[in-house]
């Protein structure tokens, strides 16, 4: 997870990642399939709480390229690390 973090960093002062201020994420759905109303273009959807206390759905893998460690931090508390897909 510390490589993790690095390169995270690392992208911020490079200014490769547009940051958006997140609080948490509060849940997650899925697994999701192409044609379903819920999906966003990937197998699972997590729900995030924004710095300004608004609440919106978006693609896992949206959120995996700009924060992997929060993202990581909460699949190991919900024992979703081993999960398929």
């Amino acid at each position: 997870m510390s490589d993790i973090v690095k390169q995270q960093h690392q992208a911020e002062e490079d200014g490769e990642l547009d940051t958006w201020a997140y609080e948490s994420i509060l849940d997650h759905e899925g697994p999701l399939r192409p044609g379903m109303p819920q999906y966003k273009g990937s197998a699972y959807n997590v729900l995030i709480e924004w710095a300004d206390g608004s609440k919106t759905w978006e693609p896992i893998n949206l959120i995996g390229k700009t924060d992997k460690f929060t993202l990581a931090a909460y699949a190991k508390e919900h024992d979703l690390l081993d999960s398929p897909e």
